[in-house]
């Protein structure tokens, strides 16, 4: 059987060293790799982060390819953790590697259609499922066949004879759920998640959103974070000085006509002078 690649996208050391250890099993093939963002990304997707993601799997693959042409890759973020052991997660990767009829792995997901998960396998020695599913989400870690690593990258067409191609308005994560909801891609996962993300490198509400592995069936997921900071700032400052107008507009409307009425002393209470100075501010 071959060996299978493992690439940790690297971040931090620490983080890192924790990651390798989860595949400590002479079965994978460890590559460290820290991928810096290029001066002239060759991927323009609408969220900068979204197209050096995308740029990091492409890197890995392309990676495999030359080095291991014939193994299965294992793509993981560094932010990962497990509950299970090594040899956990190796009895795991083998069994999966007998079943037929998979492209990709997905090691990790979140808000996937649980309800509809079929054929299920038991792993021996282990509490853990494999499952095939149809809308799973998430680019924690994954593992490509070398038939699916070469689409991702481009050397190879799609069943329907087209290339894999991610919108400008997509990102990988949602195109990957998209291709296999429409049956272009096969999918298989574990159940319970065989990694997870760290909370602790959550950042914003996606990101702990991904501790939820399944949902109901018309549940919305967000899966892009705005890039739209820009015009969010333009909009609230544009919002402050309209208040401030507002608030000066009004300072000025509701005092000017009262000083010069009193100083002709006619502004008394219960007054015509005093009703009009309230009916017909000051222009």
């Amino acid at each position: 059987m071959a060996n299978v690649a493992v690439y940790i996208i690297h971040t931090d050391d620490s983080r890192t060293e924790r990651v390798m250890m989860m595949f400590k099993n002479d079965l994978f093939l460890i590559n460290e790799i820290e991928i810096v963002p290029p001066t002239a990304c060759p991927y323009k997707l609408e969220n900068k982060d979204d197209s050096f993601e995308f740029y990091q799997f492409v890197k890995c693959l392309n990676d495999s390819k030359n080095k291991y042409p014939n193994s299965p890759v294992i793509v993981v973020k560094d932010s990962s953790i497990t509950v299970s052991t090594p040899d956990t997660i190796t009895e795991v990767i083998l069994n999966s590697l007998k079943k037929d009829n998979w492209d990709i792995f997905y090691l990790s997901k979140y808000m996937d259609l649980c309800s509809q998960y079929n054929n299920y396998f038991d792993v021996p020695e282990t509490s853990i499922k494999i499952v095939h599913t149809t809308s799973p989400y998430g680019t924690q870690a994954l593992m490509f066949t070398p038939d699916m690593r070469d689409i991702i990258i481009g050397d190879s067409k799609m069943k329907d004879g087209r290339r894999f191609e991610v919108a400008n308005s997509a990102n990988l994560n949602l195109t990957l759920n998209r291709y296999i909801e429409d049956g272009k891609i096969n999918a298989i996962t574990t159940t319970p998640n065989l990694i997870t993300p760290d909370p602790d490198s959550a950042t914003d509400n996606i990101d702990y959103e991904k501790s939820n592995e399944c949902r109901l069936p018309d549940e919305v997921v967000v899966v892009q974070k705005s890039n739209n900071t820009a015009f969010w700032i333009f909009v609230a400052s544009v919002a402050v000085l309209l208040i401030i107008g507002l608030f000066f507009i009004y300072k000025r409307n509701s005092s000017g006509a009262m000083p010069e009425l009193a100083q002709k002393g006619e502004l008394s209470l219960g007054g015509d002078s005093f009703r009009k100075a309230l009916l017909e501010p000051k222009n």
